[in-house]
């Protein structure tokens, strides 16, 4: 909708006829009623500025095609012959914002990584234990990340977070893991009863620091409907039982890889 569009009535000897409120076809009559925009300031305050040198128009957008229409729009005023523009409104807002928070979540994932690879490097010199962390650490991530893809989980200020959450949380039980495993290796403890031993001792205290985390994030589902909560809720839940999963179970497999590889080996053999 635009000044150009606005139809206005007008009284005519027998019926009231609806003109275009600027005539674009005859310059005459469109310098005519120029002149007298000042007698219609519900229309001219809308569609132009106060020295008459910018004009608006409004877009209505169909939810179904939002994003494809912005872009488009944005292509045809960037090729226009306009020497400024601006784009307003909610859904071009909605739309920025999508993006920024997209790039953020770039930056903030490298960021967190590089802090992360610091302090593994001040805390320990084993380049074993910096391989691990990081190793799971990524992998949790990624995996948080292809459930949010594969099930369409929309970006937004809630769930950008949840990879930073993620990997904090993946960061301190590997770490504890690894610590108390080293201390289990200088012991001597046998490798048969090493991975038994060490569970044995932290176990609980892993499984309760999850179950803690997890209630942290159950807690944001009983949010009134609002849905961006709820997926935050979903997805974080999810990161957090897989973190604990893949702490239990797959990072014993490494710390055993030896082992992993002789069986390997042995039914390579076999078969």
């Amino acid at each position: 909708v635009s000044i150009e569009n606005i139809k206005v009535p007008r009284r005519d000897v027998f019926q009231i006829m609806k003109p275009l409120f600027l005539p674009l076809h005859s310059e005459i009559k469109f310098q005519k009623e120029f002149k007298e925009l000042n007698k219609y300031t519900d229309i001219s305050e809308k569609f132009l500025s106060k020295d008459r040198t910018a004009l608006s128009f409004y877009v209505y957008l169909n939810n179904s095609n939002t994003p494809e229409a912005i872009s488009s729009i944005k292509t045809l005023l960037k090729n226009s012959s306009f020497d400024e523009y601006h784009i307003l409104g909610n859904p071009v807002f909605e739309s920025e914002g999508n993006q920024v928070l997209k790039q953020e979540t770039f930056l903030i994932t490298l960021l967190g990584s590089f802090l992360l690879l610091i302090s593994m490097i001040l805390i320990t010199p084993s380049f074993r234990r910096i391989f691990l962390t990081i190793l799971f650490t990524v992998f949790n991530v990624c995996i948080v990340l292809i459930f949010m893809y594969v099930f369409n989980f929309e970006i937004t200020a809630f769930t950008t977070i949840i990879p930073s959450i993620i990997a904090i949380l993946s960061f301190t039980d590997i770490t504890h893991i690894l610590y108390h495993y080293e201390l289990l290796i200088i012991e001597k403890t046998p490798k048969a009863a090493l991975q038994k031993k060490l569970f044995k001792k932290i176990g609980f205290p892993l499984i309760l620091t999850s179950i803690s985390n997890l209630f942290g994030f159950v807690i944001f589902f009983f949010n009134g409907g609002v849905h961006q909560i709820t997926d935050f809720a979903i997805v974080a839940t999810f990161g957090i039982v897989f973190a604990y999963l893949s702490s239990r179970l797959l990072l014993p497999k490494l710390l055993n890889y030896k082992v992993l590889l002789r069986k390997t080996f042995y039914l390579a053999i076999v078969f």
